[in-house]
């Protein structure tokens, strides 16, 4: 057929075929198409090519991570809810024409978003609402008691919120509400330059009354503190400590990040608060139930974001400041330098032989004047507290004597950075002088970009 049909002057069609078939599976040829190969491997290299340079210029937005919920979204960054994908593809262009299309498919598999890290949805609620498009017996079904019991405790704990809420309470004491802002960059700059840069990342601890107190913003920057746990221990201390002499007793609604509000550093510090000759007689933790957070320190976050808009440049951590104080009359910084940091330790037993509870069960902790004990519950509608001595017998509740006489520094190449490219844009010389005389040291970390243990 070959010969005569296909008109051929040799059998080589036939030898080809013979040795296709001894590649076959079930008889069937298992040939490669080998046309194109050269040209088609030259195209998969550019295109990794274009695709690392896109990479490249992506990240030199710097993009920050979310330090509020690290536990989850810890791949997740960020970038300045003013920046745009197509302002960052016509930037590109201008190095390299590419279309919009291909570098928006490549920005997606980077995993960065365009605002400020919002409150974590409830993993276990989703997960219930997929698990229910399946019939399944409620009874007996393990997904779904879990869901109720963790439904119970989100109900039982914002019902306790608005108890405290409302209810009125004593002279001699105090609640709030208290959490840690997104992240807050500064200086804040509607220049292109400004994307490029690795700025100063500021931390403000917001502590938001239930009642008529006033809400306080604990502000402190990377280059004086950070944010582990016995810096967040010591913006409760700055707080208790500026309280007038009345106050006896303070409480304190907080989410479950362990990092800030639920670890044994900030249990240990509290136990030597109460314990100093100057200390409240009790400190109450309140816990709310993960993603189910929402308190009113949120809605002091949305004031300040709103008045932030409303400044395209902020210069300067004194500028920022002012910007807070003015979102909301009830609203005043507390800023805090090195000297209001002090040095808490975990001083808890090992949990296992010394009936230590786990920090996830806790839902209510208190700790009072003259006793070392963990007073908690594991259920907020709970009459009765249990105790617990969690702390070594050779800890000292003694308050920290030195405090830190050097603050953390910036690092020296980051200050560097904007002392070039950003600060000279600044037409008033005073805001200068803050960036001029900000400590830095070599070796210190960008917040930016490296996230505390």
């Amino acid at each position: 057929m070959f010969l005569h049909t296909l008109g051929l002057k040799t059998d080589g069609m036939i030898t080809c075929h013979i040795h296709s078939k001894k590649r076959s599976v079930e008889g069937i040829a298992q040939t490669v198409d080998e046309r194109g190969l050269v040209i088609r491997g030259m195209l998969e290299e550019q295109k990794m090519r274009t695709e690392e340079i896109v990479i490249k210029h992506i990240n030199s937005f710097n993009p920050v991570v979310s330090h509020y919920n690290l536990k989850h979204t810890p791949n997740r960054r960020f970038l300045p809810p003013d920046l745009t994908i197509k302002y960052m593809w016509q930037d590109f262009c201008n190095l390299q024409k590419i279309s919009y299309d291909l570098y928006r498919r490549i920005f997606e598999k980077q995993n960065i978003g365009f605002k400020k890290p919002s409150q974590d949805e409830c993993a276990q609620c989703l997960k219930h609402k997929v698990h229910i498009i399946r019939q399944c017996d409620a009874s007996s079904c393990k997904i779904c008691c879990q869901f109720e019991n963790h439904k119970k405790s989100y109900t039982e704990a914002r019902q306790h919120y608005e108890n405290d809420s409302n209810q009125e309470v004593m002279q001699d004491e105090k609640v709030y509400a208290v959490d840690m802002q997104k992240v807050l960059l500064l200086p804040k700059m509607s220049t292109k330059e400004s994307f490029f840069v690795s700025r100063l990342v500021v931390f403000n601890e917001t502590f938001a009354s239930l009642h008529k107190d006033g809400n306080i913003c604990v502000m402190w920057h990377e280059a004086i503190r950070g944010r582990s746990a016995t810096d967040v221990a010591s913006a409760y201390y700055n707080v208790i400590k500026n309280s007038d002499n009345v106050t006896k007793k303070f409480t304190f609604w907080v989410d479950n990040c362990s990092a800030q509000n639920k670890n044994w550093t900030l249990y240990s510090a509290f136990a030597t608060f109460v314990n100093c000759e100057w200390g409240p007689e009790e400190i109450t933790l309140k816990y709310f139930e993960p993603g189910h957070s929402f308190m009113a320190a949120d809605s002091v976050h949305g004031r300040i974001s709103t008045e932030m808009k409303k400044h395209p440049n902020i210069y300067d951590f004194e500028q920022l400041l002012k910007i807070i104080e003015q979102s909301s009359k009830k609203t005043k910084c507390l800023p805090i330098n090195n000297f209001d940091f002090f040095l808490f330790e975990d001083g808890s037993k090992q949990r296992k032989s010394n009936n230590i509870p786990l920090l996830e069960k806790i839902k209510l902790a208190q700790f009072r004047k003259g006793c070392r004990h963990l007073f908690y519950k594991e259920c907020h509608n709970e009459t009765v507290f249990q105790e617990v001595e969690f702390l070594k017998k050779k800890v000292d509740l003694k308050f920290p004597i030195h405090p830190f006489v050097e603050p953390l520094g910036l690092n020296s190449e980051k200050r560097e950075t904007m002392l070039k490219k950003l600060v000279p844009s600044f037409k008033d010389e005073r805001k200068k002088l803050f960036w001029q005389f900000l400590p830095s040291y070599d070796n210190s970390k960008d917040l930016c970009v490296v996230s505390e243990a």
